[in-house]
Formats: C-alpha cells, sequence, structure tokens
C-alpha cells in the first residue's frame, strides 16, 4: 500500500500538471522560478547559508542538533555529468507535510518569525539551483527529488518527483539532501573551496545548531562546535585534519544579551506577531578571533569597523548580503544594539578589566566620521557611547581606575601626571569636582582616533606645558609642599621636560619667558618670589654649604642642595657666588707644598668645593680649573706604610681595582686613589681629570684611511699605515715586563697587547711631498712597547719559566692567556702547527693524567721531524676549444683600451689602472689545494697579506712592445722571480725578443719555454688557457704590423 508520503508527492505532482497544461502558465511560472533560483543571491556561499538557518530553524530530540556536509567524488545518485556529490546530513525530527508543500510552492514559508525561525525555507532553498540541476530530498519517509525541469509536464524547480530506492548507506533516520554538481561552473573544487570559507564564527549566536562538519573525498575533515557551558562567555572550537595534518583552535567570545519590547509604530509585514527581540553583543578575548569584526542577523551578513560582534533579527536585503539601511525595523534594532553596548558591553568590560585604551582606541576608530552622518544605520551607536563616556565613568585613568570625560584630562607631557595628583589639578584648574589625568596611553601619536574622539566628540581639554605655567599663581604655589616644589624644578629640566621657552630667554623673544614672572622661587623663610624682577636680575640666590642667612634672599636650602634642583635653577640663571675663584685662590695653594698638611676632614670640605665648582663653574673658567686641578697633587692616595695622609696628582693615579693592583705590583710611581674618603658623585670628576679604571695606553688614533699622522711638516711627512703608531706608551709596562708573574703577564697579553697587536710592529711611511706621492717605507718596532714584548722574558710556560716570545708556541702558553694568532705572529713566535708535545702537556695538566697515558690513549705516535716540503702542483686550466678562445681573446683585444701616456718630467704611462690583471692570474695559477704558484720558480707565493690574499706581481711580459691594455699580458711572478725577471728578460732586448719568438710557436705540449736569469736555467710555465691568450694577443699584435707595413707600402 502507498505511504502517506508517496500520496503527498502525487498530489503536488497532479495540481501542478493541471497548470503545466497551459503554455503560456507553465513558462512564465518556469521562468520566475529560474530567476529566483538563479539570482536570488550573487554570492556563490550563499546556498550554504540557506542550507545552515533551514537546519537552524528544523526541529530537534537530539541533544546536540548537528549539521554535516560530505562532499564527494562519487554522486550517489548517479545522475548524469555530475562531478560528484554534496550530502548534507541533518539529525532534526524530519520533515512533514507543511515543509514540502513549501519547498514544492513559489514564495511560501512554513516559518513564523514569532517563534524563533530566521529563515524562508521555501524560498531559500531555491538557491542550491545554483549548483545542482536535480536535489535529492529523503527526510521523515520522504523521498524525492526537484529536477529544473519535469519531463512530463515541461516544469521545473517546484515539481517533485517520486525515488523508490534511496541511495544505498544512507542513514534514512536523519535528513539528507544531496545535491549532484551537475553545473559545469560549481563542480566538487569550487564546492570544496566554498565549504572551507564557512568562518567559524558562523555558529555563534545560532540557538540551536551546536557542530558543524565537514567531510570531503580529498581529506578534509573538520568540526566547529560551540560550547556555552560557562555563559557568557561561548567557546567556537576548531578542530580536524586536512591533507594528513591535524589541527585545532578555540576562539573565545564573551556575548551580551539584552531582551527589547517592540514599540508600537514599529512595524514589518515579516514581523508583525513579534513583541520582542533579543539583541546580542559578543566580544572576542582572544587576538585569533580579535580580527572577527561582523554583523549578524543570526548568520553573519557583513563585515563591520566594530571591535566586536553584532547580532540582531535585522531585515535583510533580498540577496541577504546586507541590511535595509532605512528600514524603521531595522533603525529600532540599531537602537536598541548601541544601548546594549551602552548598559551591557562596557560595564562588565570594566568590571572584568577588558575596558582597555587599545580596545576604546579600536571603538574610536569604528566611530569615526560618523557624526557627520545621522542617516547612517550605525549612529546611533555613535550618539549612544558619546553619551556613555561624557557622563559615566568608563576612561581609564592614569591610577588605573575610570573616569567620565566631563572629569576628564589629558596630559601633552607625560610629567604632569606624576606631579599633579586629582587634588592639584582640580585646584590648579578651580574645578569644583575632582578631575583626573587621563591613561598615558592615550595620546595623539599612539592613540590617533580615541585622542580625536576625546578632543572633539568629547571635549576633553588636553594640558601641555604652556597651559599649566600660564595657571600657576601664588595661591596653588603656597599650598605646595618642599617635596612638590623639588619635583617641580626637576618636571622643568630632566626626563619629559617641558618647552625650555617656558624659563629660558633666547635672543628672538621679545618678553620674558612665562615662569620668568611666576613666583616659583621658594626662599629660606618660605616667601615666594619670581626668579627675576623687572629689571631682569636675579630676585635670588644659591647658597653654598649648609649654612645661610634666613634673611637673605637665598633659595630655600632644603631645595637648593639637591643636585637636579641646584642644576635646574642654574641653567635657569640664579646665581652663586664665583667658587672657582675661591678653589683656585684658596683650596688649591694647600696641596701645592712639597709635603701639604691637610686633615682628612679639611680634604672633605675642600673637596666639596672643588666638586661644586667643577659642577657648577661657568664654562669660562672650568678649563681653567681643569688644567690648575691636573697640575696639583690634590688627590689623596692609598698608603699602606704611613698614616700620614699622601696627595699626588691625578695622571699618577688610578681607581683601585684587583686587576690594576696585580699589574701595578711593587711599582712606586703611580697609585691608587683612596676610594673610601670620597663621595660616588666624585667618579665624573676623577674620570675627566684622567683617573682611569684600566691602564692607560696613550696611542694615535688613525684616520678614516687606517694611517696614524707621525710627521706632517713641511718636507717632512710619515704616517703609519693599518693603524701603527711606533710612539705608543703603556703606563707602568717597562716596570711589569721586567718584574713579571703569571698574572701580570695574562694581564699584559690579554688586555694590553691582544686589542693593540698593531702597534707592536707596522709599517712606516715617509714623502717629502705631502700628498705622499714619492713615498718610500720602512717596517718599524715600537721602541716602548712591542720592542719590550718581543725582545724581553716575560711570557710564561708551562713549568712557570718565563721566556721570549720567540722562543714559545701559543700551546705552550697557560690556559689562562687568550690564543691570538695575529698576536703571535707580531711577537715572531713559533708555530703551533708541530708542537703536539705542548697540546700533550697542556691536556694533561686539564684532565689530571701523565702525558705518557694521554699519548697512549690517544694512539698519538711520537713526534717526527718536519718533512721536507714538496713543490706545490702546478695549476690547470684546459681549454676544450682553443680555436674559439683565441676569438674571443682576438675581440676582447679590439675593446681593450689603448695604452696612454702623458709627459710630465718624464712619460708616464696613466692606463695600467684601467685594467685589473691580478683577479685574472690568480684564478689562472692557484691550484687544487688553494696554493697560488709562481709562474718561473713552480713554487708557492711566498706568503700572504694580512686580507688573506697571497703577495704576487702581476708583471708585464714584454716591454714597450703591447699597446693595448688587457690581463693576459701579465705573468704572476713571486717577489723573488720578479726581479730576476725584470733584470735579465724586460732590459735586455735581444733576450725579450727571442722570448717572444718563443711564445708563439704554435701546439706547445707543455705550455712552457726557457729562461736564463743570470747564471741559472729557468722554465717559464703557463696554464693551457694563459699559454692560449697569449698565443693569441701576439698573434694580434703581429697582424696588426702587417697591416701597417701594407698600408706605408
Amino acid at each position: 500500500m502507498p505511504s502517506e508520503q508517496f500520496l503527498h508527492i502525487q498530489q503536488i505532482r497532479n495540481e501542478w500538471q493541471r497548470v503545466s497544461e497551459s503554455d503560456r502558465g507553465r513558462d512564465s511560472l518556469n521562468n520566475a522560478l529560474e530567476l529566483l533560483a538563479d539570482g536570488l543571491y550573487s554570492r556563490d556561499p550563499h546556498f550554504i547559508f540557506e542550507l545552515i538557518q533551514n537546519a537552524e530553524d528544523n526541529s530537534y530530540d537530539e541533544p546536540l542538533p548537528s549539521l554535516s556536509f560530505w562532499l564527494t567524488k562519487i554522486d550517489p545518485t548517479g545522475s548524469e555529468g555530475s562531478d560528484g556529490a554534496l550530502i548534507i546530513q541533518n539529525n532534526e525530527t524530519g520533515f512533514c507535510l507543511e515543509n514540502v508543500d513549501a519547498l514544492c510552492a513559489v514564495g511560501e514559508t512554513t516559518k513564523q518569525k514569532a517563534q524563533g525561525y530566521i529563515g524562508e525555507k521555501g524560498i531559500g532553498f531555491k538557491s542550491v539551483f545554483r549548483v545542482t540541476e536535480n536535489p535529492h530530498i529523503f527526510s521523515n519517509g520522504y523521498h524525492f527529488c526537484l529536477p529544473e525541469r519535469d519531463e512530463q509536464t515541461g516544469l521545473g524547480y517546484i515539481m517533485p518527483q517520486w525515488i523508490n530506492v534511496p541511495p544505498a548507506d544512507l542513514n534514512l533516520t536523519q535528513t539528507h539532501i544531496i545535491l549532484p554538481l551537475t553545473k559545469a561552473e560549481f563542480g566538487y573544487d569550487k564546492i570544496e573551496e566554498m565549504l572551507l570559507e564557512i568562518e567559524p564564527e558562523t555558529i555563534l549566536f545560532l540557538s540551536k545548531l551546536q557542530e558543524f562538519r565537514i567531510t570531503t573525498d580529498t581529506g578534509t575533515d573538520l568540526a566547529i562546535l560551540k560550547n556555552a557551558d560557562e555563559f557568557p562567555k561561548i567557546e567556537v572550537l576548531v578542530e580536524g585534519s586536512r591533507q594528513d595534518r591535524s589541527f585545532s583552535s578555540v576562539d573565545e567570545f564573551l556575548v551580551y544579551t539584552k531582551t527589547f519590547h517592540k514599540p508600537e509604530k514599529i512595524h514589518h509585514e515579516k514581523r508583525e506577531e513579534i513583541n520582542e527581540r533579543d539583541v546580542s553583543i559578543a566580544f572576542p578575548l582572544d587576538e585569533n578571533s580579535a580580527g572577527i569584526r561582523k554583523i549578524f542577523a543570526y548568520l553573519p551578513v557583513s563585515d563591520t569597523d566594530f571591535p566586536f560582534l553584532i547580532n540582531a533579527d535585522f531585515i535583510l536585503t533580498s540577496s541577504r548580503e546586507g541590511i535595509q539601511q532605512d528600514e524603521p525595523w531595522n533603525l529600532w534594532l540599531m537602537d536598541c544594539v548601541a544601548e546594549v553596548i551602552s548598559v551591557k558591553l562596557l560595564p562588565l568590560l570594566k568590571e572584568d578589566r577588558l575596558l582597555t585604551v587599545p580596545f576604546l582606541e579600536e571603538l574610536a576608530s569604528s566611530l569615526s566620521g560618523l557624526e557627520e552622518d545621522e542617516r547612517n544605520l550605525f549612529y546611533p551607536i555613535f550618539s549612544k557611547v558619546r553619551e556613555t563616556l561624557m557622563t559615566q565613568e568608563f576612561l581609564p585613568t592614569h591610577d588605573d581606575a575610570f573616569v567620565s570625560a566631563q572629569n576628564a584630562m589629558l596630559a601633552d607631557n607625560v610629567g604632569l601626571p606624576g606631579l599633579l595628583n586629582p587634588e592639584q589639578l582640580s585646584l590648579l584648574f578651580q574645578q569644583q569636582n575632582t578631575m583626573k589625568w587621563l591613561s598615558p596611553e592615550i595620546t595623539a601619536r599612539r592613540t590617533q582616533n580615541l585622542w580625536g574622539f576625546l578632543r572633539y566628540q568629547l571635549e576633553v581639554t588636553e594640558v601641555d606645558s604652556d597651559m599649566f605655567a600660564r595657571r600657576l599663581d601664588k595661591t596653588f604655589l603656597e599650598q605646595q609642599t618642599d617635596d612638590w616644589f623639588t619635583e617641580f624644578y626637576k618636571f622643568l629640566s630632566v626626563g619629559q621636560a617641558p618647552p625650555r621657552s617656558l624659563w629660558v630667554r633666547s635672543q628672538w623673544m621679545r618678553t620674558p619667558p612665562i615662569l620668568w614672572r611666576k613666583p616659583i622661587l621658594r626662599l629660606q623663610d618660605g616667601s615666594h618670589v619670581n626668579p627675576f624682577g623687572e629689571n631682569e636680575s636675579p630676585n635670588a640666590s644659591l647658597a653654598i654649604g649648609t649654612e645661610t642667612d634666613a634673611s637673605l634672599p637665598i633659595v630655600k636650602l632644603e631645595l637648593s642642595q639637591d643636585e637636579d634642583v641646584r642644576r635646574f635653577l642654574q641653567e635657569l640663571g640664579i646665581p652663586e657666588w664665583d667658587i672657582v675663584e675661591e678653589v683656585i685662590e684658596t683650596v688649591l695653594p694647600k696641596y701645592q707644598n712639597d709635603s701639604p698638611v691637610v686633615s682628612g676632614d679639611e680634604h672633605a670640605r675642600d673637596f666639596e668645593k672643588i666638586e661644586r665648582a667643577y659642577n657648577t663653574g661657568p664654562d669660562p673658567k672650568k678649563k681653567r680649573l681643569l688644567d690648575e686641578l691636573r697640575a696639583t697633587p690634590f688627590i689623596l692616595v692609598e698608603n699602606q706604610e704611613t698614616d700620614v695622609p699622601v696627595y699626588r696628582k691625578p695622571a699618577d693615579l688610578y681607581l683601585p681595582n684587583d686587576e690594576l693592583r696585580l699589574y701595578f705590583e711593587g711599582n712606586s710611581s703611580y697609585g691608587f686613589v683612596k676610594l673610601e674618603e670620597y663621595p660616588e658623585s666624585a667618579q665624573p670628576l676623577f674620570s675627566t681629570l684622567g683617573v682611569e679604571d684600566a691602564v692607560r695606553i696613550k696611542r694615535r688614533r688613525q684616520n678614516h684611511q687606517g694611517y696614524v699622522i707621525i710627521s706632517d711638516y713641511y718636507g717632512r711627512h710619515e704616517r703609519g699605515i693599518h693603524g701603527f703608531d711606533p710612539a705608543v706608551h703603556i703606563d707602568g709596562l717597562k716596570h711589569a715586563i721586567n718584574n713579571p708573574t703569571l698574572e701580570k703577564s695574562a694581564i699584559i697579553w690579554n688586555k694590553i697587547a691582544i686589542p693593540n697587536a698593531d702597534c707592536i710592529k707596522g709599517v712606516v711611511e715617509q714623502a717629502t711631498r705631502q700628498d705622499y706621492s714619492n713615498r718610500s717605507s720602512s717596517e718599524r718596532v715600537s721602541k716602548a712597547f712591542g720592542l719590550l714584548l718581543i725582545d724581553k722574558a716575560w711570557l710564561p710556560d708551562l713549568d712557570g719559566n718565563f721566556r721570549k716570545p720567540s722562543e714559545l708556541t701559543l700551546n705552550q702558553l697557560p690556559d689562562s692567556f687568550t690564543r691570538d694568532e695575529r698576536l703571535a705572529n707580531q711577537l715572531g713566535m713559533q708555530s703551533n702547527r708541530d708542537d703536539v708535545p705542548s697540546l700533550i702537556r697542556r691536556l694533561a695538566n686539564m684532565t689530571g693524567r701523565t702525558p705518557e697515558e694521554l699519548q697512549a690513549l690517544l694512539f698519538l705516535p711520537e713526534p717526527q721531524p718536519a718533512p721536507t716540503p714538496t713543490q706545490p702542483s702546478f695549476p690547470e686550466s684546459p681549454v676544450r676549444d682553443p680555436e674559439r678562445r683565441a676569438n674571443q681573446v682576438l675581440a676582447a683585444l679590439d675593446e681593450a683600451p689603448d695604452q696612454e701616456y702623458e709627459d710630465r718630467l718624464r712619460s708616464v704611462r696613466i692606463s695600467r689602472n684601467w685594467i685589473l690583471p691580478k683577479p685574472y692570474l690568480k684564478g689562472q695559477y692557484t691550484n687544487d689545494a688553494d696554493q697560488m704558484v709562481c709562474q718561473i720558480c713552480h713554487e708557492e707565493m711566498p706568503f700572504r697579506n694580512r686580507d688573506g690574499e697571497y703577495h704576487f706581481d702581476a708583471v708585464e711580459v714584454l716591454k714597450d712592445y703591447f699597446t693595448k691594455e688587457y690581463v693576459a699580458q701579465f705573468l704572476a711572478l713571486c717577489s723573488k722571480c720578479s726581479p730576476q725577471y725584470k733584470e735579465f728578460i724586460k732590459r735586455v732586448p735581444e733576450a725579450m725578443e727571442e722570448l717572444k719568438n718563443l711564445l708563439m710557436v704554435p701546439n706547445s705540449s707543455n705550455f712552457s719555454v726557457p729562461l736564463k736569469l743570470g747564471n741559472r736555467q729557468r722554465m717559464l710555465r703557463f696554464v693551457e688557457r694563459h699559454w692560449r691568450d697569449i698565443q693569441a694577443v701576439l698573434a694580434y699584435y703581429e697582424n696588426a704590423d702587417d697591416a701597417d707595413e701594407d698600408s706605408t707600402d
């Protein structure tokens, strides 16, 4: 017997069949339905939102309402031309007769908004036809499909067809909708992309659905769940895997909801039976969700700029992509949203310590521009937030509290809040209410939007330094304590100080600074005066010492004794008597005798005056004071031999530390300051006078070119290269070298010799011309530094014996000596390379084993004499195609610059620097062992420069023969072979002609020619590439000579 569901489907078909009997009626209906299905939503993913809406509006018996999307590449319906199918599964109670009627009708719905539904099931479902031609539905005994065109009647979209046999493996106790992917533009990949665009927050404001699941055949298994167990905190969890990579995340929100009763004047045809509506605000609690800024009508509608999410039952546009702007229903709801922000969001955020400056900055940014558009849908939020912040205490303050805008002030200077507490601020601005400073985080630069909102919408005053100075008066100042005045003076002078123009007069000022006319000086008797009178002379002075006469106009002693305050008052122009003259004329002469008799107490008083003269004396006299101090033995030194105070000059003294005591041990030429007799504030003075805490090293600085100028006189110019200063001097070095200890030697090595190794020995250039164009050079050893280090036995070996550097290797030094190869080379120390015994001994000392045990443990053979060096292998540079190589050289020669000379006192070649033959030669004559080999002696170049590059000469093969500048015309010769080649080949025309002829012999098998250098026979050897290049060069010149002769004939 047919089921009720089958009979119901047949009844619908019969009713629509009668309509289809009229061609006009059938075509008109089909056209309308096609436009509805295809044009209802312009954005592709909206059909998914419609399916979510339908699931949310369903009824559930299950404790966890769930909606699943399964994207499969195998269409279970077997629809022709499909690219897989999207299967939607929902654990609802199932379709009823009214639901089916709505799906098979035009413009009908079973949903009543008063019941809390959010969609239009019959209309919204038509959006699935954007992706399929024949959706299949299996629910509560219904098995039918809705093809775009029914073959029997010609109708589409609403003419159901019964399905006798549902696809296998369907759980028919739940609702299934199968969408065969038969639309070319919506294949498997496109639908997968659309599913993955479902944002987790989509589930946030749904009241029934608690879970979304997305599964695809390409490896995606995703679950989006909502947890409201700790409401108002809601967690949105995302977990799953994609392409074998698992992931999970949690976004947390605080959701604030308030129910509003609809005003009688508000009506809408789709909301007629509704009398109240809930409005919600969701506040993101973590960084992951902080960027989510959307407005919802239960499901996401569009993005906003607000730092929270808004949800209400808004009337949407037909495309569901926006809110109808001028709709009274929506305007009422937006008023409700503003109310929720005011009475729910802001108070609860304040209570939970979430009402922060960054949040208010984002809120102010989102409100920017709304004040100019009262017709804007969001204007009610702007208006309500402005009113709330003006009258209620929601603005963060400097003291971590909150204040309303009408009782708030901004500080343009960060020091003002620390200077003026709320009571002082209210007194200064004569306000009855207690005024408070806003948080220092709020500035025009860091929080531009919030600052602008406060200044221009809430009319909060910003107090800058100028306004503060102008508000100061006698009434206010007399009520402040001495401590406040101390902080006030420091505020004016240090830290985030106000403009100096408040108290310093510049030459461009027509009137005195503001503070010159304010009674900011508190005198010893407690009265207040302006800093300067009408004639701009000071109205007060600063006391010196701890005694003063209260009857004099002296700044209160308790204030002027503070160092920072005194410094400010002096900069302000408040004078004290001339203490520099007192020190020079009366204090220092006491110490200039051979044996000064000055007690400790008297010296303490003297030094207080000296220090004050140094810190406060006028600049024009400070140089004279320092010169006198440097020439006077006035500093008390440590004296272990007697209790009689001993005073010495600054240049003979050091600040004591353990390292210096070791270094200067036994050296009476230098002493140590008796620091316990001096305040910590004396350190800058000692430093200025040259009292050091490390060994003094006097060396001239090198200029930007690395030269140390030694002499710069007419006709006599000398300079050290690479920082070398032959006159370098180190305090106490000679004594320390002559009286070595392990500790002294380690200090000399680590702290003096290594940093100054470039001054042990180096090269000095001399010239009679200032531009050094006629320079000569010589290597020198610095006498007071290098000579001592090289010639003296001051370095300890592993047995504690002191030896000259030339007698040791680095391995033979104790472990406290830093290994420095450069210093070892400068001192002429032996190489570590073959010093295995010393290495074994050092390891033995470290491990506690005997050298013999370590020798056996490491399987090391007994040290053997160094083998005789073997000649390095000659480099190879083969040429695959000699003819092509020759053509390349000839082409390069055509492009090469001509050699040019200019006449001076002699003919000077000026084009030589236009080419760089050395890199070419280095590339040709460096073998696989990274050794560069000389072309004549075939030995490794004798040494490397300091930059690690080999030192060699690039010597032109023939003299006065070539007319072009070209790199292959040069030889790579060592410093020994180079002068011999120039002497015996290039200066002998016959030898040079013979060499040229030998080089032009083709097809040589060993790429070499014989040379006779004096009475010794040598072989000039080439790599193949260079050989081919030089033969091509010589052929080029021979051809050029022939062409010249032909043209002459």
